[in-house]
């Protein structure tokens, strides 16, 4: 019966090895040979269950059980990490992740964090109990073995990332030792596109059939479903068209993944936060982190950024209330929770507006086109009622294609209004997140160079519109008396 669950997997897959295989061995063969060279058909038959502790970067316990069918196959990961300094907007104590999973195969399967969370924004010591599960048909996967010693090398599966494209993402299993007759892989990594480096773990304990506790694999009680935050009873995997697996994995390792995205037009909230700019709109989606500045010239249609399944509401709205279509993506920087939703607008015809150095980033996108900035050479657009100037310089510690976006009359004053839509620098109003110190001094340095007027608002992509003045009262920074016509990239304003 182990037997079975350990080797399914195999006979699933394409399998295929690291050269082309000589003529004469078929799959399975390759599969038999592959079985010998892990110590024989009696040895894994022999195995009902395995635990492997890693220590490099992390501690981590994985633990599985195969004393079920092949279907039916339980996990539990018991891991332990620091946060690095990234994380401080999140977490000032950097509080470690100590979380614990376990994971059901079958048609009655689930995932549930028993201990803890992985989600960068909720109190680490509160478990978020049963997750959503995703399951994708594009993984196809391929398990690669050894010419030579027919040891399995790399387990391949793709996933269609909506930024880079058809992607692989290899599981790469080496320096094998034997334990208890059976030979396993102390050393696994993962590459993504075969240039990136996902995790480097060393297995520094291998435990053949330990004694795992009564309900060492059992997900959280139903009666205790209420004390958990995501309230959800265990649910198998469902298939999904809107959520693929390059994006689940993604923001849930990046502590990000908080399920499908809440927001709808029905929840939406659209204000026009400058009276003397009354084609500047703020969308604010109930349930998301992640607001939209819309500016509406007499040729053109401008939004910032592109939140993924919130792009596609976004155009939406845009046609159906303003009888227009979106012209121009501004994009804040490339990172995908700001952007991932760029190849809907793409397919919309949409022109990116991004850094020129940077426009290799987006060109994995099928039909992408760009308008382009410069240090000193902003992107400028204008009517007979408003203006906009995309603005990038090549020193943001954030990104290094990070920009910010300046609207105003089509031909100011001193006195007239200015409105700066910025992502991620500060966040007025997104209560407990509002700002990264580092982050915002700079940002204040780098406008303080522009000659952005001392008064303006800020429309952030996380928050709500705030005075700048009140970030000068929260940093103590003294900032020059400058008017909105001192501002320097692009030249004269009017």
């Amino acid at each position: 019966m182990a037997l079975s669950a350990l080797v399914t997997f195999l006979l699933l897959a394409t399998i295929v090895s690291s050269t082309a295989p000589p003529a004469h061995f078929s799959s399975s063969e390759i599969l038999g040979k592959a079985i010998e060279a892990l110590g024989g058909a009696d040895a894994l038959r022999a195995i009902n269950g395995i635990s492997y502790h890693s220590y490099l970067y992390r501690s981590e316990t994985i633990s599985y059980d195969f004393s079920g069918n092949s279907s039916e196959v339980a996990q539990r990961i018991d891991k332990t990490y620091t946060l690095g300094n990234f994380w401080n907007f999140a977490r000032p104590n950097l509080d470690p992740v100590d979380v614990s999973i376990v994971v059901h195969g079958g048609t009655a399967g689930y995932g549930c964090y028993v201990k803890g969370n992985e989600h960068i924004f909720n109190d680490p010591s509160s478990a978020f109990g049963y997750t959503d599960a995703v399951t994708d048909k594009s993984l196809n996967i391929t398990v690669i073995f050894d010419p030579e010693s027919f040891l399995p090398y790399l387990v391949r599966s793709y996933e269609d990332h909506l930024i880079f494209g058809r992607s692989t993402n290899d599981y790469v299993l080496t320096n094998y030792t034997e334990i208890g007759g059976i030979k396993f892989p102390r050393l696994v990594q993962i590459m993504y596109n075969e240039n990136s480096l996902l995790l480097h773990s060393l297995r520094d304990t291998i435990t053949i059939n330990p004694t795992f506790n009564v309900g060492f694999f059992d997900g959280i009680p139903l009666s205790q479903i209420g004390s958990t935050f995501s309230l959800s009873p265990p649910s198998a995997p469902v298939l999904s068209t809107e959520y693929g697996a390059a994006e689940v994995f993604e923001n849930n390792g990046n502590l990000v993944w908080y399920g499908s995205y809440p927001g709808s037009l029905a929840n939406l909230t659209v204000t026009r936060p400058v009276p003397e700019l009354p084609n500047l709109y703020h969308l604010d989606f109930k349930g998301s982190i992640y607001t939209c500045t819309v500016g509406v010239f007499d040729d053109f249609v401008m939004v910032t950024d592109a939140v993924p399944h919130q792009s596609k509401l976004v155009i939406k709205w845009v046609q159906e209330q303003l009888h227009r279509n979106v012209t121009h993506l501004l994009v804040t920087h490339h990172h995908h929770d700001h952007n991932y939703g760029a190849v809907d607008f793409v397919a919309a015809g949409v022109t990116l507006v991004v850094p020129e150095d940077y426009t290799y980033y987006w060109q994995a996108i099928p039909g992408a086109k760009f308008e382009t900035v410069g240090e000193g050479k902003p992107f400028k657009h204008k009517d007979s009622e408003m203006q906009v100037r995309a603005i990038w310089h090549n020193k943001f510690v954030h990104a290094d294609d990070w920009m910010y976006f300046v609207w105003t009359t089509a031909c100011p004053r001193a006195d007239s209004p200015m409105v700066a839509t910025i992502a991620d620098a500060w966040s007025p109003g997104f209560i407990g997140y509002e700002f990264d110190h580092l982050l915002a001094s700079q940002y204040l340095d780098l406008v303080r160079e522009d000659h952005m007027p001392h008064d303006y608002l800020v429309v952030p992509i996380h928050g709500t519109p705030h005075n700048v003045t009140d970030l000068y009262e929260l940093l103590g920074y003294a900032y020059p008396k400058y008017v909105t016509t001192d501002f320097l990239p692009g030249g004269h304003l009017c």
